[in-house]
């Protein structure tokens, strides 16, 4: 019976999310689920994207999962080498204060994350700090 229900389970719990596409030589360091923030330019607006983030022995990678109909899956990687700096950031809406950091590539390009769990945001920056000065 659990054998079943957890096959009924899984794949409903795995709808939406677009699979992590690793290198050969690529392991995952940390990994934890993550909201993207992008703005809708023109409108004023920012869209915000579930989804999950991975740090690996050789990159950043963030893969979407599919909330609404309105929304595309993607996925942001980006290797250590592209990554300029890292800082904290907060982002408020609606009184609703959320803590996150945002990455700066060389290219001049900002992704702005927001963490879904405040105690590890001190934690993936060091680790991507730390990957990024090797």
């Amino acid at each position: 019976m659990k054998k079943l229900l957890l096959l009924l389970i899984v794949p409903l719990l795995m709808f939406g999310q677009k699979e992590l596409k690793l290198r050969k030589s690529e392991k995952i360091i940390m990994d934890d689920l993550w909201t993207l923030l992008r703005p809708v330019y023109g409108k004023g607006k920012l869209l915000i994207q579930p989804g999950n983030a991975y740090l690996t022995n050789e990159r950043f990678y963030f893969t979407t999962i599919k909330k609404a109909m309105g929304t595309k899956h993607f996925v942001k990687s980006f290797d250590y080498n592209e990554i300029r700096y890292v800082r904290k950031t907060t982002y408020e809406k609606r009184g609703e204060k959320k803590f996150g950091y945002k990455i700066i590539l060389k290219n001049g390009e900002k992704h702005t994350f927001i963490m879904s769990r405040l105690r590890f945001r001190r934690k993936w920056i060091e680790q991507l700090r730390q990957n990024i000065t090797k």
